[in-house]
């Protein structure tokens, strides 16, 4: 069809074209349509499509370029006819990631074409603008975040102002040049993009503390009557740290309240107001500084587990080697993915073999054996085997983007979660009483100068980092074994849980397989047994486990052997000097597929399965009634189908018959009678469910994550990560103590100085403020070491 008649007007730098707009257009993609002719004549620097014309039926582009007086006749004349679509066209890959949003402009720097405007650059500092950043924070967090973690120590500042939409960059030119900035640029622009979201940190706001601050400084150094007024501003400021200390006397506790009351009393009363101002500033700073680090460390643990790469490289057919970013990879392309690798998008198997470890995104444990016809998922990790895969989603509509979305909106919670805040109190209430008593000690053996020295510790601030940050690790292990922690709180419920609530679904009734008869001439079947198993790693279903069960009955222990190969129905190890091949043998109808066992070419044996008769679940109610839960069904079957699966899962009671509405009601009875339920929903569940239990987890898929109001959400069907989520919270006591300890010889010292003389109010603040940087160092080590980079 051809194209409507264009108005053209010429000046000497630019020409305006004014399109009649057919209904439907999309205005990026006429943009990208004239971009990819245009933009091929190397005179070209920018296109633009006039947003403030959009709405009046037709769009007027814009095109910008630089030529000589010479030369620019000719240059016209390449221009009319490139419009028209005579002439080379640049290939999609070259333009800019689509972004679906206006104003739309594509600029030229260099030879990188980019939506960014580049208004200065020089001696390695660039200025930039986008209309996507103003007025637009996340994104602001989101792209200084990008740069920094995409070029660590390449990147010296960054600084994104979504109030006017400019970003100021300064980097070393030695190693890394602007196009290699703007790459990085692109990226979180386009909703297809790989990048995770960012957690906002929550604003803290140092008004008052900083007018205390200078008031307390001036005082000192230059007006004293400004002592005074900062006292009273500071004694306002804290009427209800105060009120909250005469509650805690009342009530015969000594708590954090009454520790900072004292040290703000003594502090007014020796005269050392700059030092409880200096103090008070660092609080307001250490909260400010575990919320930045609550938004990097979420990035980097979400990276970590679910290592989604930016850039996969392919073969093309004249046999050239090149790099291409995910996010223009479209739906419907064919990618072909091998050994090593991990997958950038979600998509469907073409043809090929592959063992794949998916839990993050599926739930599913260990290896998984994928073949045609197969989903296979982002974030995914193809340890061996070769897959040719059917594109069907990259970026934000992956099952991977829903899993790290719902991980960063629980990270935000974390900021003001009531529970992590009362875990964070209590750790600095015990240091409460040895502080104050050391001080009352002080007191009856020094001056105020003493006691203001003792009083000085911060087990406050390294309680508050402390806690937050080992709430993150927690939460990204958990993640590990598919369990998508929602509620940051979860983690702490799970220690008063005493009675455990399971709905009748699925995963309740799933059965496992078992190794029913081995078949072979040998007479040593433990040796024999021992190879298969190890063998039977790579298989990727349900007889692995069979296999390892009986040799861990047999007390046989299994080694890994070395894959050789893998297709459809064998798979062929080196073990020792052996080379073991097993082989399917199907059978007709649902029975398990026997596996024929060959041993350097010579079949040696047949192994045989059934079902097991006890579902997979009743290890997991044994393992939680040995915790000291009380494990009981609820279903809506039948009573007699309901006490059969009742004797099957080992349950302490159970009872059929019972709707939603009955369910609740049920829930609600427990609550009353002073226990504490956890509900194991199936499928997302609503928010009824929770103001009727002590904590809620659903077994759900990753797309069904948004619509799930549970406390948490276990992906696939598998129950065994809730021992996991137990065993979390019973380890992360001892895990947080130790970090929160991290920090004591410094708050030790601020005693000892203070006894010692040689140690005042702000001296002793400050080591007190290095207590905490020793433990902020040691939570971000131990993030670090769980959640190291992969990419």
């Amino acid at each position: 069809m051809a194209e409507k008649q264009a108005d053209v007007r010429i000046w000497r730098d630019r020409v305006a074209v004014s399109l009649p707009n057919g209904p439907g257009t999309d205005p990026e993609d006429m943009l990208r349509r004239y971009a990819q002719r245009v933009m091929a004549l190397p005179e070209v620097t920018q296109i633009r499509l006039a947003s403030d014309r959009l709405g009046a039926g037709f769009g007027t582009l814009e095109i910008r370029f630089k030529t000589g007086l010479d030369s620019h006749g000719e240059f016209l004349q390449r221009l009319s006819r490139a419009s028209t679509g005579q002439g080379d066209m640049l290939p999609e890959t070259q333009l800019p990631l689509r972004t679906g949003k206006n104003p739309l402009a594509i600029y030229r720097h260099g030879s990188t074409l980019s939506s960014w405007k580049l208004i200065r650059h020089y001696n390695g500092r660039a200025k930039f603008f986008h209309p996507q950043l103003a007025g637009n924070s996340t994104l602001a967090v989101q792209i200084e975040t990008s740069l920094r973690s995409s070029q660590p120590g390449v990147v010296h500042e960054v600084h994104a102002n979504p109030s006017t939409g400019h970003l100021r960059i300064a980097y070393d030119v030695k190693r890394a040049g602007i196009d290699s900035l703007i790459r990085i640029l692109e990226s979180p622009l386009s909703d297809a993009s790989v990048d995770f979201p960012v957690v906002i940190a929550d604003p803290i706001r140092f008004t008052t503390v900083n007018t205390s601050l200078g008031l307390a400084t001036l005082g000192v150094f230059a007006f004293p009557p400004a002592t005074p007024l900062c006292a009273g501003l500071i004694i306002a400021g804290n009427l209800g740290t105060m009120r909250n200390a005469v509650a805690q006397l009342s009530r015969g506790k000594l708590g954090t309240p009454l520790w900072m009351t004292a040290l703000l009393a003594c502090s007014v009363a020796s005269g050392q107001v700059l030092a409880f101002a200096v103090t008070d500033w660092c609080w307001h700073y250490w909260e400010r500084r575990w919320r930045k680090d609550l938004s990097s460390q979420s990035r980097r643990m979400l990276e970590s587990v679910l290592p989604i790469p930016r850039e996969i490289s392919f073969t093309t057919s004249e046999g050239i080697e090149v790099s291409r970013p995910v996010a223009l990879i479209n739906p419907g392309q064919t990618l072909s993915m091998e050994s090593g690798e991990i997958l950038p998008v979600d998509g469907q198997i073409k043809s090929g073999v592959a063992l794949v470890n998916e839990r993050a995104i599926t739930g599913i444990s260990g290896l998984v054996r994928k073949e045609r016809g197969d989903p296979v998922y982002a974030g995914s990790h193809i340890y061996h085997g070769k897959l040719d895969i059917s594109v069907q989603a990259q970026g934000s509509r992956t099952h991977a983007a829903h899993v790290a979305g719902t991980v960063i909106e629980t990270t935000r919670k974390l900021q003001s979660a009531p529970g992590v805040h009362h875990k964070a109190v209590e750790l600095s209430d015990r240091a409460v009483p040895p502080i104050l008593a050391a001080a009352g000690l002080g007191l009856a053996t020094g001056s105020l100068f003493v006691v203001g020295a003792i009083l000085h510790q911060d087990w406050y601030s390294d309680a508050h980092t402390a806690v937050p940050l080992a709430t993150l690790e927690d939460i990204g292990q958990a993640l590990k074994q598919g369990l998508v922690v929602r509620d940051p709180d979860l983690l702490g419920y799970m220690e008063k849980i005493d009675f455990v609530v399971l709905q009748d679904q699925p995963a309740l009734r799933a059965c496992g397989l078992k190794l029913s008869s081995l078949e072979t001439s040998q007479t040593e079947h433990a040796s024999l047994l021992r190879n298969v198993a190890g063998a039977a790693l790579y298989l990727g279903d349900a007889r692995t486990a069979a296999l390892l069960a009986t040799c861990f009955a047999q007390q046989l222990t299994v080694k890994q052997p070395r894959l050789l190969d893998l297709d459809k129905d064998s798979v062929t190890v080196a073990a020792d000097t052996q080379n073991i091949t097993l082989r399917n043998l199907r059978h007709a109808g649902s029975k398990p597929p026997s596996l024929a066992v060959d041993i350097d070419g010579q079949n040696i044996a047949t192994l045989h399965f059934d079902t097991e008769p006890r579902p997979l679940a009743a290890s997991v109610v044994q393992e939680l009634r040995t915790l000291g839960l009380y494990v009981f069904l609820v279903s809506e079957d039948s009573e007699a189908r309901t006490a059969q699966l009742a004797q099957q899962l080992g349950v302490d009671g159970h009872s059929g018959e019972l709707n939603h509405q009955q369910t609740l009601l049920f829930l609600s009875g427990l609550q009353r009678r002073g226990k504490k339920p956890l509900y194991i929903g199936h499928g997302p569940q609503t928010a009824d469910i929770l103001e009727v239990t002590h904590a809620s987890v659903s077994l759900v898929e990753a797309a069904q994550l948004k619509d799930d109001a549970s406390s948490g959400s276990l992906l696939g069907n598998e129950l065994v990560p809730l021992i996991e989520l137990f065993n979390l919270d019973r380890n992360s006591g001892q895990r947080l103590k130790k970090t929160f300890r991290s920090g004591m010889l410094f708050n030790l010292l601020c005693v000892a100085g203070g006894f010692g003389g040689v140690l005042n109010g702000l001296t002793s603040g400050i080591l007190g403020n290095l207590s905490v940087v020793q433990v902020r160092q040691q939570a971000l080590r131990n993030l670090q070491q769980k959640f190291p980079n992969s990419l």
